[in-house]
């Protein structure tokens, strides 16, 4: 990965997986690197890989689903780095309903 020298990214489901390979790559790659997942744990493990690369890495438990917490999340980030160049949101999310009752309920909110 080129072109991320110097730059903030957020990763968001960075406690595993494809959120966290992404987050070790852009570390890798120089980036300074923001995390969050809702799992504490596998959040740690993650920030304890990046400062092993040597990034600058902030790591903050994030439900993305409490669009308040995410909002303010957002401004700590921006707040911590000063500017945010990519934002790669790779939480996932289970939401179990029929078309109808989530049409209403993405319409409303």
């Amino acid at each position: 990965m080129e072109g991320f020298a110097g730059k903030v990214a957020a990763v968001t489901g960075a406690g595993s997986g494809i959120g966290q390979a992404l987050a070790i790559e852009l570390a890798r790659s120089g980036a300074k690197v923001a995390i969050s997942d809702v799992d504490t744990e596998g959040l740690a493990v993650t920030e304890e890989r990046l400062k092993a690369i040597g990034t600058h890495v902030k790591a903050d438990r994030l439900d993305v689903t409490e669009r308040e917490a995410f909002q303010l999340y957002a401004d700590s980030v921006s707040e911590h780095f000063g500017t945010v160049n990519q934002t790669y949101n790779n939480a996932g999310i289970a939401f179990a309903a029929t078309s109808r009752s989530a049409s209403s309920r993405t319409s409303s909110g």
